[in-house]
């Protein structure tokens, strides 16, 4: 019997490592968490299909890194330059 409860290779485990990540990002003001919460989703999907280049620790959380980064940067374009965009209006707005 395997000693360990979730190993690292598992999908379930990087699956509760999302679902963690992402209630730390509903309870914190930040918005780091959730492109590690969707890296980590990615890796789950991986894994589930079981891509055999995810066999070594090191490659495993490099891919986990890389799509992190990446996934982060698209949550950024798309949902923080909304708020960015809006200017303030001059004038009475009911005008």
């Amino acid at each position: 019997m395997n000693s360990e409860f979730l190993p690292w290779h598992s999908g379930y485990f990087w699956l509760s490592l999302a679902a963690l990540l992402l209630i730390i990002e509903i309870l914190t003001p930040t918005a780091i968490a959730l492109g590690f919460a969707v890296g980590a989703i990615v890796i789950a999907v991986a894994l589930f299909f079981e891509v055999s280049v995810l066999e070594h620790a090191i490659v495993l959380l490099l891919c986990w890194s890389i799509s992190s980064l990446l996934s982060w940067g698209v949550l950024r374009l798309v949902f923080f330059n909304k708020a960015a965009s809006r200017h303030a209006e001059q004038g009475d707005i009911n005008e």
